[in-house]
């Protein structure tokens, strides 16, 4: 069965958008925002942001959705307005290839071009898959009222090339009963290049957006007073955390790269990155690391080296 989808304002929580997979069917599957929400066989009932009830229903013409009893729009992914500027950034890190920067000018258009770390690509009007470095598959869709390109599988959001890199990250730490601990991040709090990520998963969030849909469907909002930000859960304030908190707890970052004496290709595995209980394993081996250490003697004595660019970990090995 297709996936459903629907579109529906929830007042000061702003647009949301439900999208529903087999519905009534044992392999049922609900998604809110994008994030996937607890639905057994037979729920066809759900809280929605700002408390708000969903339920499903089947008439004669199918599948409805009813928002606290009101009959949501009927919503079309591949269709409705999208914001395209004139001028359109993403950047994206392939495993042992680095950092890469896509830039497209009149996306969608006649006169759309692409261009790949400033090499011009080939791409007439209506192409919009493209090969990137090391075979990679380069899509660019329409997501949620904006472009986002979609690098093999994974969706990466636009990013603003002229913001300030000394923008502090402002990270929070919360725990919720059904889903457990969480973290919202947040770089260019408020700005153009505002980015927000929920357990490492980015949220579409262009500037100005301060409400968002969390895990459990629950309402996160992010409020200023003078120059602090408070981020709420359900109305409730959270302490704000630092960036010594940027990993999510448990999570693990993975690389692969290849030694500069020897040629040979080598994996090294992180797990509580820059916290407590920090593990470090070089192709399985573990490796001496307590918290804080952020450089190693690697394969062939390359010098590796953990390093926080953003809000987010690099490795860096000699120093490349």
């Amino acid at each position: 069965m297709a996936a459903l989808w629907w579109k529906f304002n929830s007042g000061e929580a702003g647009t949301h958008l439900v999208r529903v997979k087999d519905a009534g069917l044992a392999s049922q599957e609900v998604w809110l925002d994008g994030i996937h929400v607890d639905a057994p066989p037979g729920t066809m009932t759900f809280t929605g942001p700002a408390a708000t009830l969903l339920e499903l229903q089947q008439s004669d013409a199918g599948w409805i959705l009813l928002v606290d009893g009101t009959v949501a729009e009927v919503y079309d992914p591949g269709m409705g307005l999208v914001e395209t500027p004139a001028v359109a950034w993403w950047r994206f890190t392939l495993q042992g290839m680095g950092t890469h920067h896509l830039r497209v000018t009149n996306i969608g258009s006649s006169s759309q071009q692409v261009f790949l770390d400033g090499a011009p690509m080939d791409a007439p009007e209506g192409t919009m898959t493209f090969t990137g470095p090391g075979a990679s598959l380069l899509e660019l869709q329409k997501r949620d009222g904006v472009w986002v390109v979609v690098v093999d599988g994974v969706v990466v959001h636009q990013h603003n090339p002229n913001v300030d890199p000394t923008d502090p990250l402002h990270v929070w730490n919360f725990s919720l009963p059904a889903t457990g601990l969480h973290q919202l991040r947040v770089a260019h709090i408020g700005r153009a290049g505002q980015e927000v990520f929920v357990d490492n998963v980015q949220l579409p969030a262009p500037e100005g957006t301060t409400t968002f849909t969390g895990p459990g469907a629950c309402l996160l909002e992010l409020q200023q007073h003078g120059d602090q930000w408070t981020l709420l859960v359900d109305g409730v304030a959270v302490e704000v955390g630092s960036n010594d908190d940027v990993a999510t707890p448990g999570a693990e970052a993975h690389w692969t790269f290849l030694a500069p004496h020897t040629g040979t290709a080598h994996q090294m595995r992180v797990a509580n990155i820059g916290r407590k209980c920090q593990e470090v394993f070089i192709d399985g081996t573990p490796v001496p690391a307590p918290e804080g250490t952020t450089m190693f003697t690697g394969p062939g004595g390359a010098l590796l080296e953990l390093r926080l660019r953003g809000h987010a970990w690099a490795l860096f090995v000699d120093g490349m």
